[in-house]
This record gives structure tokens, C-alpha cells and sequence, in this order.
């Protein structure tokens, strides 16, 4: 099974994490910290939605975030940056 890195991940396309996921990640109605869709549990596979970079720009130094959204496989749509936990450079496996 080949892992792909995030900027590898395509729009329409059913994913898993290669790490085991420990607990529900939070997903959010839109790519802000604000108001909460759902949460993407330890079980879940997802398809992506759509991917966006963010430019923020500080006042000590600018930084980019990267919000993706998802389906889960429970249903639940959502913005998040994280869907798979600590991990510096997460790797995914495409499902057929």
C-alpha cells in the first residue's frame, strides 16, 4: 500500500490515515476555528472535498494553515486541519 503525503491528496477520493487515530478529531462549518460541524472519529475514512491554504499574517511573522474538507464515512461534513493527530507529516492510503 502506497502513503501519500497531504499535498498528494485529490478532491473526490476515499481516504485513511496510515496511524491509528486515538480520538475524534473536531471539524468546523467553515475553515476557521468557530462554529463545530461534527467530529471525524478514530474509525472513520473520509473523501475530500476541497483543500485551502490560508495566509495569516502576524504581527512577529506570517504563517499559512491548511484547512481540508471532508465527508466522513458517517456522514458528517466539516473544515479541519487535522485529520490525523501529532503527527508532523501525516500519510494517507487511497481506498478503492
Amino acid at each position: 500500500m502506497k502513503s501519500l503525503s497531504y499535498s498528494q491528496l485529490e478532491v473526490g477520493k476515499l481516504y485513511t490515515t496510515m496511524l491509528q487515530r486515538i480520538y475524534p478529531r473536531t471539524m468546523f462549518s467553515q475553515p476557521k476555528r468557530e462554529t463545530i460541524s461534527g467530529h471525524i472519529d478514530p474509525e472513520d475514512d473520509f473523501v475530500v472535498l476541497e483543500t485551502v491554504e490560508i495566509q495569516k499574517n502576524g504581527r512577529l511573522f506570517n504563517s499559512k494553515e491548511y484547512w481540508t474538507k471532508i465527508l466522513t464515512t458517517k456522514g458528517v461534513i466539516g473544515w479541519t486541519m487535522f485529520i490525523e493527530s501529532l503527527d508532523t507529516n501525516p500519510k494517507f492510503v487511497e481506498l478503492k
